[in-house]
């Protein structure tokens, strides 16, 4: 077995990691920039920003991580592709769904905010989504 580094498979290539580093350093400045010229109540901000990283490690990685095991131990490898999309975008839908999905932000005095019906819409969503993975699950799977 080959250990050295130099020659893994999976090494990044360093043409890639250092542009990529120094943008995403730049986009931290900037958003570090705009928290602080825009006086933003570090008391307002601080929770949330926290709070969201304690989430994303103590939530949302031991979910993904346990889904993508249980995937893997479950599902047919001819299938996994589709199912593993269809998880990776109901995922996200719910995510960005949450804030209507928990009816924050209706204003009774205001219409325009949040005015749909959520749970529904976020179900033909989610339907519409399954419904694809469903036949592109059948179509892999009559290939295999």
């Amino acid at each position: 077995m080959n250990l050295d580094p130099a020659t893994r498979p999976d090494r990044i290539d360093p043409r890639i990691f250092w542009p990529l580093l120094v943008v995403g350093l730049g986009l931290a400045a900037w958003g570090f920039r705009l928290t602080t010229v825009t006086h933003v109540p570090l008391h307002a901000f601080g929770p949330w920003f926290v709070g969201g990283i304690v989430a994303h490690d103590l939530v949302l990685a031991p979910i993904v991580f346990v889904g993508g095991a249980l995937v893997r131990r479950v599902v047919p490898a001819s299938v996994r592709a589709p199912v593993q999309v269809g998880l990776i975008l109901s995922g996200v839908v719910l995510v960005f769904a949450i804030p209507g999905l928990l009816d924050k932000g209706r204003d009774l005095g205001n219409t325009s905010k949040l005015p749909n019906d959520y749970p529904v819409s976020v179900a033909i969503v989610l339907g519409a989504i399954w419904a694809v993975v469903l036949l592109a699950a059948a179509r892999a799977h009559r290939r295999a």
